[in-house]
């Protein structure tokens, strides 16, 4: 789903995410404890027979230039967003800031292939919806296990629904020094 589509939809969001993240009147900190721990569970074996192999075999195979290339072309596909965050945050110099670096990364870094924004002054930033969400007032929920992509709360979960890049922080460290 494009960014427009994901945009139109920011009011249905905003409003689920209101209504579902607002503080659990619960006895234990984790009401949802057992649906958590099942999925953690399958996390932990999906992660030592699937993913951490494809990631080794990733990083043996794949030399780290191009690796760092890849890197650098899904961060330049995530700018958009980040830039729409920050103007959503009330944080307008940064918006045009990564406004500038996507535009620079696209023409320059060809497509974003390489950092060029980077060597010219043009820091990145990262911005999400879960964090513009925190920003507008709304309560993080309950803690929340998902599948894969691991620990987060109800509210960050929707916020990742919007973004460009749901994987954002998959631990799996950082390539982009190509």
């Amino acid at each position: 789903m494009g960014i427009r589509n994901r945009v139109r939809f920011l009011p249905l969001w905003l409003l689920v995410a209101i209504c579902l993240a607002q503080p659990a009147q619960a006895e234990t900190a984790d009401p949802w404890q057992g649906v958590n721990r099942r999925i953690f569970n399958f996390n932990e074996w999906a992660d030592a027979r699937v993913l951490r192999p494809t990631a080794v075999a990733y990083e043996r195979s794949v030399p780290q230039p191009l690796r760092g290339a890849v890197s650098n072309l899904f961060d330049n596909i995530a700018t958009p967003g980040v830039a729409l965050n920050q103007l959503l945050q009330g944080k307008p110099v940064r918006s045009l800031s990564d406004t500038g670096r996507f535009l620079v990364n696209t023409t320059l870094g060809l497509g974003g292939v390489f950092d060029v924004a980077t060597r010219v002054g043009l820091d990145e930033h990262s911005e999400d919806f879960g964090q513009t969400f925190g920003v507008w007032g709304i309560k993080p929920g309950n803690y929340v296990m998902l599948p894969l992509l691991g620990s987060s709360n109800v509210r960050d979960s929707f916020g990742r629904l919007l973004d460009e890049d749901p994987f954002e922080d998959d631990g799996f460290g950082d390539d982009s020094d190509f």
